[in-house]
């Protein structure tokens, strides 16, 4: 009577099943009111109508237990509503009366599974995380770190296992490297933020990290836990990103200014040919004025058309239609030849205008294209006479190794230092500002870098405000064979000679031809 008291009342749920028929031979309240049956249902139902193994599989547990080779169990069972719960179950084997039983004792395990499940993919979740995770103690040394931790910085678990990592480092006199991630640890929050860090190799990368406390119901601090994230390749993104667009801004700011000095170049000398055109209409203008108006008519149309020139050959440029055509160039001869075309100019300025170092005679043959070198020294003889108000200006060549270096120096302006490294760019002249005193396209330069380029050379500057400029470029040294220039034989020409020649003339606009 003790035993069936104890048995009806206990608190667990049990159950005594016929080892042979599988019926429930007894159930306690605890078990019916656990299944949702009453105890006399439970004692017409077979134990296979609660667990929902397979009737082989519940016999062969059975057996284990009647032989006492196995007493723990989990299995899965059926309520009465259609619910099915995780149970553990301890069995053994139980005589009465001659027949075997088995004692079972019923544990509602559906909660710690829940559980376990939840452990599991939460483990699993951090060790397959894309993040490197660490996490430490409360005092900041690491108890895990997972294996994203070890592909992100090269140190293995077992490297950094009760060692403080870096943002939560703090030095022999107990100051934290990173104060600013304690104090927001301290007072129960997360801190977040970018910082340069190395990885086990030396290799410098750029980190997010988040560092998040973790507290009991107490509130009191257990763990701390670090997430890592490699954005070097964002940072290179956006400094690219960045720059793109502040060369978008500035190209377009560039072309801006280009297309307003463009009208004022252009428009300008057009002015001064149309207006002075219409003067020179008045017949009652005295020679010395026609005269001057003429003047003034000859220096607006050289002015457009060197304008509309720099247009055409930028243009030529851009568009990959600029061609090298290489032939046998007199260096000295080219220099002398732009010495003395440009000397009138500079003397009228009151600007001593210097040639200087010219290559030896047996090197002065060189295989390049002279219309492209001329343009090149003419653009920067141009710059430096427009820029330059009194001093010098120095002209010359010489031989470096496999190279010929040419140079045209100045007193000058000289050019500003925040605009040092994008004077050869397209559009751009070292006074941008709408008062500038010169007039001019500011495309000499890239002109000239495009074609010492396509020569294969390089340019250079240097320039101090209010000294001076030294423009300096490079050709390749390819000697060329001796052969008489155009000019030489037109020379050779007589005069008389040319009544025998006839001269074919062809122009598709009749001003040019009548011209």
């Amino acid at each position: 009577l003790k035993f069936r008291s104890l048995f009806e009342n206990h608190a667990a749920v049990k159950l005594l099943i016929d080892y042979e028929t599988g019926l429930i031979a007894d159930a306690n309240e605890a078990a019916a009111k656990f299944y949702g049956y009453s105890r006399a249902e439970l004692a017409e139902m077979k134990i296979s109508q609660i667990n929902m193994l397979d009737s082989e599989g519940i016999k062969s547990e059975m057996q284990s237990a009647i032989n006492g080779t196995k007493s723990h169990f989990e299995f899965r069972h059926r309520k009465k509503d259609g619910s099915v719960c995780d149970v553990e179950v301890y069995s053994s084997r139980t005589d009465i009366s001659g027949k075997v039983y088995l004692h079972s004792i019923v544990h509602d395990i559906t909660q710690k599974k829940r559980a376990e499940q939840q452990n599991r993919i939460l483990i699993k979740s951090i060790e397959q995380s894309p993040v490197g995770i660490l996490i430490t103690d409360p005092e900041g040394c690491v108890e895990y770190a997972n294996p994203k931790f070890t592909e992100l910085t090269g140190y293995t678990p077992a490297e950094v296992i009760s060692k403080k990592p870096g943002i939560l480092r703090i030095d022999e006199n107990g100051k934290a490297l990173h104060p600013d991630v304690w104090a927001a640890l301290n007072s129960g929050q997360e801190w977040s933020g970018e910082y340069y860090d190395l990885r086990k190799n030396g290799e410098a990368y750029w980190e997010n990290s988040l560092v998040s406390p973790i507290t009991d119901q107490d509130g009191k601090i257990r763990n701390f836990v670090i997430l890592k994230e490699d954005i070097t390749s964002d940072k290179l993104m956006l400094a690219e990103l960045v720059a793109a667009k502040n060369k978008a801004e500035e190209s377009d700011r560039l072309k801006s200014s280009f297309l307003a000095n463009m009208s004022h170049e252009i428009r300008t000398p057009m002015n001064g040919i149309l207006g002075f055109m219409d003067l020179l209409l008045d017949s009652g203008l005295s020679g010395e004025q026609r005269n001057e108006y003429i003047d003034i008519v000859k220096i607006s149309g050289d002015r457009l058309l060197n304008t509309i020139n720099d247009i055409i050959d930028i243009s030529k440029i851009e568009a990959g239609q600029s061609t090298v055509s290489k032939s046998g160039v007199d260096i000295n001869a080219l220099s002398t030849h732009l010495y003395r075309f440009f000397k009138p100019e500079a003397d009228a300025k009151g600007i001593d205008l210097v040639l200087n170092q010219l290559v030896p005679e047996t090197h002065k043959l060189v295989d390049t294209d002279g219309i492209k070198l001329e343009s090149i020294l003419t653009n920067l003889i141009k710059n430096a006479l427009k820029f330059t108000r009194h001093g010098s200006i120095e002209l010359g060549c010489h031989q470096m190794d496999m190279h010929l270096e040419f140079f045209v120096s100045d007193t000058g302006m000289g050019i500003p230092a925040d605009r040092l490294n994008g004077i050869f760019d397209r559009f751009v002249q070292a006074d941008t500002s709408h008062s500038r005193s010169y007039e001019g396209s500011g495309l000499g330069l890239s002109i000239a870098k495009a074609y010492v380029e396509m020569l294969g050379g390089q340019i250079r500057v240097e320039s101090e405000q209010g000294r001076g400029s030294s423009f300096y470029f490079t050709i390749p040294f390819r000697p060329a064979k001796e052969k008489p220039s155009l000019v030489d034989e037109i020379n050779t020409i007589q005069l008389a000679d040319l009544q025998k020649h006839i001269f074919l003339i062809a122009e598709d606009d009749a001003i040019s031809y009548s011209y």
